[in-house]
């Protein structure tokens, strides 16, 4: 397995005969993990990726999740939380 980053270019940018020929995983935003074949190689080169190793990777991966997790923090302290709960009846 190889890793990829680059840009994700729209409509063909993964084909059916892509998908049926390697095993294409998108691992986050930017990073695709591909099998090493001539064929993965060829679509990595067709849409302009850049191969990158396994540690960054897992480095683009971080920093996007620490950055969800900044996100969601800061909807959440922004946010009043409620007074009482709420309680529903059922007849």
């Amino acid at each position: 397995m190889i890793y990829v980053t680059g840009s994700h270019t729209g409509k063909g940018f993964i084909t059916h005969e892509d998908s049926e020929t390697f095993s294409i995983t998108k691992t986050s935003n930017r990073v695709w993990k591909i099998d090493n074949t001539s064929a993965s190689q060829s679509w990595a080169s067709r849409n302009n990726l850049t191969e990158i190793t396994l540690a960054a990777a897992r480095s683009q991966k971080r920093i996007e999740v620490d950055a969800y997790i900044a996100v969601y923090q800061d909807e959440r302290t922004i946010k009043e939380p409620d007074e009482s709960p709420t309680y529903i009846e059922i007849y």
